[in-house]
């Protein structure tokens, strides 16, 4: 199966999730999302939305290209999200998700990238597993 990409209309949608409050994948905690560019979209968190987070483009398309290569597709072959802010123990997915160019490691974005995704009926997620799971939604 070719992984999926952010086609310009799916970066379009999810630029259309602009002011909507979203649930974590493990469901404690919800954001907000902001305004967005051709490269990255921006999320608020934490007390009165003060902590912006830059999710960039290539986050989304990372995270698309893990669960399609990975077999990822539909809920019976859904992935532990594992997010964590140590890349050293956050889960694959997660690591995925952040993986900059030069091969380091950036911010934990999983946790903002799979509901936006969600939101725009790309992916689902599991908030009532124990951990949370996540998969690509059929087309």
């Amino acid at each position: 199966m070719p992984a999926p990409h952010v086609s310009p209309a799916l970066w379009q949608a999810i630029t259309e999730a602009a002011g909507a409050s979203l649930l974590t994948p493990g469901g404690q905690r919800n954001f907000l999302v902001g305004e967005g560019g051709e490269t990255h979209i921006d999320v608020f968190t934490g007390a009165e939305r003060a902590t912006r987070v830059r999710l960039p483009r290539r986050a989304f398309e990372q995270t698309l290209g893990y669960l399609a290569s990975n077999g990822h597709l539909d809920r019976p072959n859904a992935v532990e999200v594992k997010a964590n802010q140590d890349p050293e123990r956050a889960g694959p997915l997660c690591r995925a998700a952040r993986q900059r160019p030069d091969g380091s490691f950036g911010a934990r974005v999983v946790t903002y990238v799979l509901p936006i995704l969600e939101f725009c009926d790309v992916v689902g997620i599991n908030r009532t597993a124990l951990p949370s799971v996540a998969w690509l939604e059929p087309s």
